[in-house]
């Protein structure tokens, strides 16, 4: 983050080119989820997992995954001014941390529970479309604000 934000701090073309392809990513990972929700969700037989066990899970697959680095690195990208201080990096830094901590645990203990599961895939459509637009939405509004 402080070599994106020393390098958008120098070059201003870099940080505008950074915005748009940002929105750019929002809006296809939007189009990404529209196209897919109607396809079924791959599920394996039924597991024991502690809470535990599924929030450690999720937290690393989430800080392992390529995707939540350009999510984010899009976001920040699209929002942190170029000139920013190092301060607010490390500001940022420690609320996405802990975001995405509480976030993704949350996620894995509330879904750990079948009756959610069984609820969530009854409307994995109807949400992963919203939430598409939502993305794509976004995205256009970032687009068209530059």
């Amino acid at each position: 983050m402080a070599g994106l934000g020393f390098l958008l701090t120098h070059f201003d073309w870099l940080h505008i080119t950074l915005q748009v392809v940002g929105a750019l990513y929002l809006i296809w990972l939007g189009l990404k989820m529209i196209r897919g929700a109607a396809k079924p969700l791959k599920t394996t037989g039924p597991t024991e997992v502690t809470w535990r066990s599924a929030m450690r899970r999720a937290y690393v697959v989430s800080m392992t995954n390529p995707k939540s680095v350009a999510f984010f690195g899009s976001i920040f990208a699209l929002v942190i001014p170029a000139h920013a201080p190092v301060g607010l990096y490390c500001v940022i830094a420690l609320t996405c941390f802990l975001l995405s901590a509480l976030w993704y645990c949350g996620l894995a203990f509330f879904f750990s529970n079948p009756r959610v599961s069984a609820s969530f895939l009854r409307f994995k459509a109807g949400i992963e479309r919203v939430m598409g637009a939502a993305l794509i939405l976004i995205g256009g509004r970032l687009l068209w604000a530059r």
